[in-house]
């Protein structure tokens, strides 16, 4: 906010003695968090008005949630200064707090992505497929003919399995709050291992 619209703001104030617009705010960790109103709020206390009302989210708002709330209620009623749109867009940690954030990703200035000449060279990877087929000889040797020749482990399930897997990281994602599919698989085995330990050392004792 420039200056004068600051001074007009804390004028407009002082003259009611009161905020025409609630600031939102969010309860995080015991403390009240500003979200959208920080100039509000300022331009108060410049006023010498030092108690106002505000809208308070009392959710648990995570940070990411928070700045995508920040950057959305600031495009529609603020200027973006692009270093600091970048700096907040980086604390954004999930896709859909991406989305609600509404930001115009010609504003993040990102500098355009050079191609990727060979993968390989640059990281260790390891592709690996997980089949869910049905108990046909056919069925396997169509899907033997779209493999790419990269992989370096095919693991084959029965495709009544699927189902099971399905409900699996589905639960996974929902219990942990995990929504990166990477992150859900490491999840699944810190699972699995963990019970294995537990049935390991029952067996022992």
């Amino acid at each position: 906010m420039d200056p004068k619209t600051f001074d007009r703001l804390t004028s407009n104030i002082a003259r009611g003695g009161r905020l025409e617009q609630l600031p939102f705010c969010a309860l995080r960790d015991g403390e009240i968090e500003v979200v959208s109103g920080h100039h509000r709020i300022r331009a108060a206390r410049a006023a010498e008005v030092m108690e106002v009302f505000v809208i308070v989210d009392t959710s648990g708002l995570s940070r990411s949630e928070v700045v995508a709330k920040q950057l959305a209620h600031n495009a529609i009623a603020g200027t973006d200064d692009p270093s600091m749109l970048r700096e907040l867009f980086a604390e954004i940690a999930t896709v859909e707090d991406m989305i609600e954030s509404h930001i115009d990703p010609t504003l993040l200035q990102v500098p355009e992505p050079q191609p990727l000449t060979d993968v390989k060279a640059i990281l260790d990877w390891h592709l690996v497929s997980l089949l869910f087929l049905p108990a046909s000889l056919e069925d396997f040797q169509l899907v033997l003919d779209r493999l790419s020749g990269d992989e370096r482990l095919i693991g084959l399930c029965d495709v009544e399995v699927l189902p099971r897997f399905r409900e699996a990281v589905h639960r996974v994602v929902k219990v942990h709050d995990i929504r990166a599919i990477g992150a859900v698989v490491a999840k699944m085995c810190d699972i699995v291992l963990d019970k294995l330990a537990e049935e390991e050392a029952a067996a022992a004792s």
